[in-house]
């Protein structure tokens, strides 16, 4: 009977570990795999969609993955304190410590980094400001994400925008009116994403945290959350029409539209629809793989 509870009991702890490792790899896979999307964009839209662009691709995806889990780690005494945050956060039920996670990221690094080397001194500069701003924005001293307007200021530049700009820098592209569009919409984008995100965490953030949204209200960061979105829809349907845009890109937009219209229909403080993201996002794999194959 011991032998068969034992057994038990090991079987458990087996499945918990396994979902915990679940939970570090796929959490944030909704944000994070939106880095793919625009890289590749990038790529294509530049014809650098080779095996060295598809390797950088590779690197900035797994780059972005890492600074999830470092703001995981540096958000988990926060977490804590609300129930779904603390189930989805790896780091509230299995504590590590900073030289810790060192230990697990380095080693991710080094397999990366070759991504960027691979563009010389300009891909070592790009590789190093990544690894920088990761840290700076979550850990402290710095945790730019607890400086109100600055906050949003770098969310804006560096999430949706950076990789964009990174495959169109690295490999050498030629700039024109779409990248110009690109990088207008995917600021606005990362502007209201973490817009969003800060109205739907005001409760626990006023509780520990300096935000844009605890600083100015709820009710004032809502209004420019709308602002700021209709601007984005605006300014995507302007550049598709006004020929900036290609039309084969322009699907990418109306894949969005629902979560971004999604967000004049639901009141302040409601998160976004988690399964209306989901269906934008299998959608958008589809169409980017038949881009790709078709390229």
């Amino acid at each position: 009977m011991n032998q068969v509870w034992r057994a038990n009991q090991r079987e458990a702890t087996k499945q918990n570990r396994l979902s915990a490792v679940g939970r570090l790899l796929f959490n944030h896979v909704d944000a994070w795999s939106v880095t793919g999307f625009v890289g590749a964009t990038a790529l294509l839209a530049h014809d650098a969609f080779t095996f060295a662009g598809a390797w950088l691709l590779f690197s900035l995806v797994v780059g972005y993955w890492q600074a999830f889990v470092i703001n995981d780690f540096f958000d988990a005494p926060f977490d804590r304190t609300d129930a779904k945050k603390a189930h989805l956060n790896f780091f509230v039920h299995h504590p590590l410590r900073v030289p810790e996670l060192l230990a697990v990221l380095l080693p991710l690094d080094l397999l990366v980094a070759w991504g960027f080397l691979q563009y010389g001194w300009r891909g070592i500069g790009v590789m190093l400001l990544c690894l920088f701003l990761m840290w700076a924005y979550s850990a402290p001293p710095l945790r730019i994400k607890s400086r109100p307007g600055l906050d949003l200021l770098v969310h804006g530049c560096f999430v949706e925008t950076f990789p964009y700009w990174t495959c169109v820098y690295l490999t050498g592209g030629t700039w024109g009116a779409f990248d110009i569009a690109a990088l207008s919409l995917l600021f606005l984008a990362s502007l209201t994403a973490q817009l969003e995100q800060q109205i739907r965490d005001y409760e626990i953030d006023r509780r520990f945290e300096r935000t844009f949204t605890t600083v100015v209200g709820r009710q004032r960061a809502y209004r420019l959350l709308q602002v700021c979105t209709a601007l984005l829809i605006l300014v995507g349907f302007g550049a598709v029409l006004g020929g900036a845009i290609p039309w084969r890109f322009a699907p990418f937009g109306l894949f969005a539209l629902p979560v971004l219209v999604h967000r004049f229909l639901r009141p302040p403080g409601v998160g976004r629809s988690a399964w209306l993201s989901w269906v934008s996002i299998g959608v958008g794999v589809v169409y980017l793989v038949g881009l790709v194959v078709v390229s």
